[in-house]
């Protein structure tokens, strides 16, 4: 081994000559010394190694980024990959009502009634008192003047209690869970058509017509031709909400008592009588089916009820 160009050897040693433990320490000395000498010198000529400051990341991301962004994408796929649905269904007595829900399991079923609530509902020039299951209305119009007062209702119709909760999902948010297509450019008009589209689509059923609407304040958007863009730069697309009541009771007594303290045949239950059944991996059986009989001696009426199925 070379120290350098002056110095061919370490210690030179000659031929038959004796090696002393002196001579041999200091060889091995030298070496050291040559070695360290190199190694700085070749560390102060290093000046960079492509990627060597990237060394600690991958695809230039730190892991706590690539964490986070994993952590985000799965929280978005999340309800979609676990099997959560929400089905609307309008049961008849005595009718078998099926969900192909298409889960390939069987799925926990959770029933819910939809309350039905008084509005105020608009169309054209026509305002009414409605007794609706679901409605769309903005945030101003937690009171709705009654368009018909000499009717024999109130002045004004509550749309959100002033004490208790106001049962009301934000508009958008509820659309996007929906999948509802739009952008900046769509009309109020169109987007609230592909909302009920949505809310609708198969395996939910439709409502009636008159068991749904929206409220003055849309009605007359509508006619202005208002964008979502729009409804976004004046702050009201923050402000509209979809309202629905979705109950139910658990353990609940058959009987209620009347007026007078007595027991009577009359029930709060929510959905009261409702059969579930798992048909198989795809489907879901609802049957309603109750021994109450209407004062008029008609069939009971439908059944609205939002079924929540999970995997």
């Amino acid at each position: 081994m070379t120290m350098n160009d002056q110095q061919k050897t370490y210690v030179e040693f000659k031929a038959g000559g004796p090696v002393c433990a002196e001579e041999f320490n200091l060889m091995q000395e030298r070496i050291c010394a040559d070695i360290q000498t190199q190694i700085a010198a070749a560390v102060a000529e290093l000046t960079d190694i492509a990627n060597a400051g990237n060394s600690e990341k991958l695809a230039g991301e730190t892991p706590q980024e690539l964490l986070d962004r994993f952590l985000e994408k799965a929280m978005q796929e999340f309800p979609t990959q676990t099997g959560y649905r929400m089905v609307i269904k309008r049961l008849v007595h005595g009718e078998l009502r099926l969900i192909e829900h298409g889960l390939k399991r069987c799925p926990l079923v959770d029933v819910y009634e939809l309350k039905s609530f008084d509005v105020v509902c608009a169309h054209d020039d026509d305002r009414h008192v409605e007794e609706v299951k679901m409605f769309l209305y903005h945030s101003s119009e937690r009171k709705i003047r009654n368009p018909d007062p000499d009717a024999g209702g109130p002045g004004s119709i509550t749309i959100e209690e002033t004490n208790g909760p106001a049962f009301k999902y934000p508009l958008f948010e509820y659309a996007d869970l929906l999948g509802v297509t739009y952008n900046d450019e769509s009309s109020l008009q169109d987007f609230e058509a592909e909302f009920w589209e949505k809310m609708f689509e198969d395996p939910s059923d439709a409502l009636d017509p008159e068991e749904f609407c929206h409220s003055p304040w849309f009605e007359r958007c509508c006619r202005e031709e208002r964008t979502v863009g729009s409804l976004k730069e004046k702050g009201d697309a923050d402000e509209l909400f979809l309202k629905m009541i979705k109950a139910k009771t658990i353990n609940p007594g058959l009987t209620t008592t009347d007026d007078d303290g007595n027991d009577g045949d009359r029930t709060e239950r929510c959905p009261r009588d409702v059969t579930v059944a798992q048909v198989d991996l795809n489907t879901v059986g609802l049957l309603f089916q109750t021994s109450e009989t209407r004062a008029d001696g008609e069939p009971p009426r439908p059944l609205c009820v939002a079924v929540l199925l999970k995997v």
